[in-house]
């Protein structure tokens, strides 16, 4: 098999990245809040953050259900000082095989992680499975399509966004955008067994609501 080194996870602590801090600050933290809306959880007892990066949307999480287990989940860690930025769990592990029993969360967030990912398909197959039946999940883009350093896939295009999400069993309610993030709200629901656009209702044009 042929060696791809920049697919290859290097465990290193990030000290600093103001890309993703300004990811944040410009769209993906109203995002963060509108899912936290959408999921409509009084309680929680697990809420999982995909590439969970500089835990930005770990805190807000945890302050949204104070009483569930959230487990932070990046394949290196951004942390300055242990325990500063994730008032959950750091696990090390790979957004393919997330290191989280099946059914065991009620809502899983990821922003800006997907386009990264060897296999989209794969990998939110694997978040299908952690979550309950039902449970909530916000899964945000690029919402431009420009050539990035480390992005794999352009998924800026919400109808491919919407179509990827149902292949993989969730349903999409509603799609959102705020500053350079664009966001799914969806649910679990069941994994079709067609690829067909029409068959899987697949909409012409998929509205996308400025938050």
């Amino acid at each position: 098999m042929m060696d791809t080194p920049w697919l290859r996870p290097p465990f290193i602590p990030v000290r600093d990245n103001p890309h993703a801090l300004r990811l944040w600050e410009e769209g993906e933290g109203a995002c963060c809040e509108a899912f936290i809306r959408y999921a409509a959880m009084q309680k929680a007892t697990l809420v999982v953050d995909v590439g969970a990066g500089y835990g930005h949307a770990t805190q807000l999480l945890a302050q949204a259900w104070p009483g569930a287990e959230v487990v932070a989940i990046d394949y290196q860690s951004y942390e300055v000082e242990p325990g500063d930025c994730y008032p959950g769990e750091l696990r090390l592990g790979d957004a393919h095989a997330l290191p989280v029993a099946d059914g065991a969360a009620e809502a899983l967030w990821s922003a800006h992680c997907l386009e990264h990912l060897r296999s989209p398909v794969d990998a939110l197959l694997d978040w299908w499975r952690v979550l309950v039946p039902g449970g909530a999940v916000g899964v945000g883009v690029p919402s431009y399509g420009d050539v990035q350093s480390g992005h794999l896939w352009d998924l800026s295009d919400p109808r491919r966004l919407w179509y990827l999400l149902r292949l993989t069993g969730f349903t999409t309610e509603r799609i959102v955008r705020s500053g350079n993030t664009l966001l799914a709200l969806a649910r679990k629901a069941t994994i079709p067994d067609s690829v067909f656009l029409e068959v899987l209702g697949v909409p012409d044009e998929v509205e996308v609501v400025a938050l």
